[in-house]
């Protein structure tokens, strides 16, 4: 048996488990008998190809992943290990796609992204590793403006999507790698007539260019069965009522995709809260989606309130990779069935 595969059966969970790296490593080359900077070496080398995941996930994991690509159509999915029951599953997913999202950046020309607690988890962990041979600048842009009033100018990132592409380019430059930041810092937009003319300005028009142009997307997958979901916070920000927010409800919507609403079926229902931001249409999003091969749209989503939304997303054709919690993937998986 080679070294790397002792490795495999004996530490698959090295990469999302072990918290202590160096004390892995030591155990796992006292159990192969191997050098601890062999083991370096071997994992190092793992890291480089696309077989990482295979080296050093549970077996359990890659089958769960590998079932649900099969059963719901998808490009890829990566599923984050729950270690116990006061894990956070937003962070897990965020230390997920801080992996998975370093694997693509060699691929990468444009990241977009939207707002959302579980892309901004990721955020704020995500360090682009040194060793990409990238020929020009990576571009970061915002899916959709900024929700805030000229006499409240929300810094929350979860209203504040230009805060978050403003942290994500920050994160590039602190860790060596040369990034463009673009941006739709525009707050509520007051009426068409406003809009129409915002739309027209060079730098909104560039920056919905690029983004249409993205290779990878990174979004939270919204829902309106949380109390206090991101969704519904922004809905009330934006001058909508609980009565109001109901009649959504009842009118099919159970979640959103950059503040757009949509139905258990994946169909798009158009709000008043679409006339007041701008944002990449929906539609182009799918249409990014289709090209399997050159362009990753991610969802990042996990827990019980988000398993209708999920599913929902992924109907609608506007996700092709999905990043998710082994809880999740389970739910998910029986409800395939």
């Amino acid at each position: 048996m080679s070294a790397i595969s002792k490795i495999r059966q004996q530490y698959y969970a090295l990469e999302f488990s072990i918290k202590n790296k160096d004390q892995a490593v030591k155990e796992i080359g006292e159990t192969c008998n191997i050098k601890k900077n062999k083991v370096y070496e071997l994992i190092r080398d793992a890291k480089k190809s696309d077989f990482y995941e295979i080296l050093l996930k549970p077996p359990l994991i890659v089958q769960k992943e590998k079932n649900l690509r099969d059963e719901y159509g998808l490009k890829d999915v990566c599923i984050a290990e729950i270690e116990n029951r006061r894990t956070d599953p937003k962070k897990s997913i965020a230390e997920a796609a801080d992996w998975y999202i370093n694997r693509l950046l060699n691929k990468v020309e444009t990241i977009s992204i939207s707002g959302g607690t579980t892309v901004s988890k990721w955020v704020d962990i995500f360090k682009p590793e040194k060793n990409y041979q990238i020929k020009n600048p990576i571009k970061i842009c915002p899916l959709r403006s900024d929700l805030w009033i000229e006499e409240d100018k929300k810094e929350d990132p979860l209203f504040r999507t230009s805060k978050l592409t403003a942290q994500l380019y920050e994160n590039f430059l602190d860790n060596g790698v040369s990034a463009r930041l673009l941006d739709l810092n525009v707050g509520i937009i007051k009426n068409a007539a406003d809009k129409a003319i915002i739309l027209k300005k060079p730098p909104i028009a560039e920056t919905l260019n690029e983004i249409r142009n993205s290779t990878l997307i990174v979004m939270g997958i919204g829902s309106l069965k949380n109390i206090d979901s991101t969704y519904r916070n922004i809905l009330k920000y934006s001058g909508f009522s609980n009565l109001a927010i109901n009649a959504l409800k009842n009118s099919g919507i159970i979640g959103d995709i950059i503040c757009e609403g949509f139905t258990k079926d994946g169909s798009i229902k158009k709000t008043k809260l679409n006339n007041l931001i701008v944002s990449l249409n929906v539609n182009v999003i799918k249409k990014l989606a289709r090209i399997q091969r050159k362009k990753y749209v991610v969802g990042l989503a996990g827990g019980e309130d988000k398993i209708e939304s999920i599913i929902a997303v992924i109907k609608g054709g506007f996700i092709n990779t999905l990043i998710t919690d082994d809880k999740t993937a389970e739910r998910l998986l029986i409800k395939s069935k």
